[in-house]
Parts: C-alpha cells; structure tokens; sequence
C-alpha cells in the first residue's frame, strides 16, 4: 500500500511512478468533493496510463458529508461529479466502459467512517452520535459497497497474476525442454533410417528396390 501525499508535490514524479506504481493492482483517487477533479490529479493517472493498460482505478469524492447542508442541490452536484468522474475514466483514459466506471466511483466521508469504526470498538452505536450530518447512514452504506468492490477487483487482479505467472513459468519450461525433446527426436530419427531395410532379397516375385512381393 503506497499513500501518496499529493500528487503535485513531488519534483521527479515520472521517477515516482516508474518506482512504486508499475506493479499497483489498484489505484485509488480520493478527490475533494467540493471541487472537480484538478489538471495535476488528471496528469498523473495519464501518466500512468502510458505505462500500464488499462489500470484500475477507483475515484472516491471524499467530503461529501459538506454536501448535506445544501440539500436542494446536493443531487445536481452530485450528477455533475459523477458524469465529469465517467468521462474522465471512459472518454480521457479509456480504462473502462461505462457501466464498468460507474461501479468506479463513489461519494463518501472517510472521516465519518473513521468515527463510526472508533465508536463500534468503544461498544457505542455507529450510526449515531453527535456532528452526524443528514445522509450519513447512506454516506457509510456507499463506502462499504467500495470496499466489497475494491476487494473484488483486488482478488481478480491477483487470479489475473497467478495465471500470467503459471503461463510464464510453462513457457520457461517449455523453452527449456525443447532443444532436447528436438534432440531426442532427431536421434530417433536416425535410428529408425539406419534400421529400415532398402530391399528384399532376390525371391520369387521380389523386387529389390521394392518392398512389395507378389507370391
């Protein structure tokens, strides 16, 4: 698991990515909900698009717990993330259709999670307590359905790497055995030359370049 600070903080950032995101399973973009999606996050998954195909990325629209005070247009807002978040999977990168993005991106409050879990180990309801803004129990629901699916996603890419490793590893095998198999085949084949008769003896109705005898 490599926690990024910032993608726009660090000087070598090509180096960066050739370091410690070329093996990445999963990516996660946790972007602000109270903003749309900036150049620099954009970047750095185009980025990372020109050395892996078709990475799996997750887009998490953190804050929107701030959204519940403005309820009128919280589902406007929502719509217009959610639509900027598809074409930018769909459209920009091309790592996804578009029923495979929206199952990509989802609208959360990692704070108030945070909160609810430290609560369930205290022994206290999680789904209650003070500062808990309207929307909450949905908010929680959303960021549970991201984790279902980020552990789906996770286990087929580690089938997917199983798989490629075992083909890999028959191919080395078969590299490896071939020039003798090639050998053995070769030696066989001489045997069998050296072994075959050329002609009959001279027999009644034999031919000795034929293998043929008519009696």
């Amino acid at each position: 698991l490599v926690d990024s600070p910032g993608i726009d903080v660090s000087p070598n950032l090509d180096l960066w990515i050739d370091k410690h995101c070329l093996d990445a399973d999963v990516f996660v973009l946790v972007a602000n909900a109270e903003s749309t999606l900036m150049v620099t996050e954009k970047n750095f998954f185009h980025k990372v698009s020109e050395r892996l195909s078709k990475p799996n990325i997750f887009i998490l629209n953190n804050r929107w717990d701030a959204s519940a005070s403005e309820p009128e247009i919280i589902e406007k807002v929502r719509k217009q993330h959610l639509e900027r978040n598809l074409a930018f999977l769909v459209d920009e990168l091309k790592v996804a259709n578009r029923q495979q993005a929206e199952d990509r991106v989802f609208f959360v409050s990692a704070r108030e999670v945070l909160n609810a879990r430290l609560r369930k180990q205290q022994g206290l309801p999680q789904h209650s307590g003070i500062g808990l803004a309207e929307g909450f129990q949905g908010r929680y629901f959303e960021f549970q359905d991201f984790e279902r699916k980020f552990e789906e996603c996770l286990s087929k890419s580690a089938v997917k790497q199983s798989l490629s490793s075992t083909r890999k590893e028959e191919k080395r095998l078969q590299a490896s055995c071939e020039p003798s198999w090639t050998k053995f085949m070769s030696r066989q084949h001489r045997s069998k030359r050296r072994s075959r008769p050329f002609g009959m003896s001279k027999r009644r109705g034999c031919s000795s370049r034929s293998s043929s005898c008519s009696y």
